[in-house]
């Protein structure tokens, strides 16, 4: 759901999305719900609060920002994949395959 609410130019300058949660169960135990209440937090909410806040940002005309925080694991998986072969490139510590997965929606690579 967008913000509906018109917020003044002044109380803001730029977005910083840094929301992060995880169901902290292992693939076979995360329901479709468990994937989908992440998704919704780590992905989606970052395109939300973005399409939210843009009308806004944009009126500054180049002097404002926009800072979506990821995650050092999926970078660090990221690395990691580079030297292994394409059937190992998907990692993620066990317990974090909601996480890893909608931060990896979210950075992309």
């Amino acid at each position: 759901m967008l913000l509906k609410a018109r917020i003044p130019l002044f109380f803001f300058s730029g977005l910083v999305n840094n929301a992060g949660v995880n169901s902290g169960s292992l693939v076979d135990w995360s329901s479709e719900k468990d994937y989908r209440f992440v998704m919704e937090v780590n992905f989606f909410a970052i395109v939300n609060m973005t399409k939210a806040l843009l009308p806004q940002l944009r009126k500054l005309k180049g002097k404002s920002r926009i800072v979506n925080v990821t995650s050092v694991a999926v970078s660090a998986q990221a690395a990691l994949a580079e030297v292994l072969t394409s059937a190992q490139a998907f990692l993620s510590p066990p317990g974090m395959s909601t996480y890893s997965s909608s931060k990896h929606a979210a950075q992309g690579k």
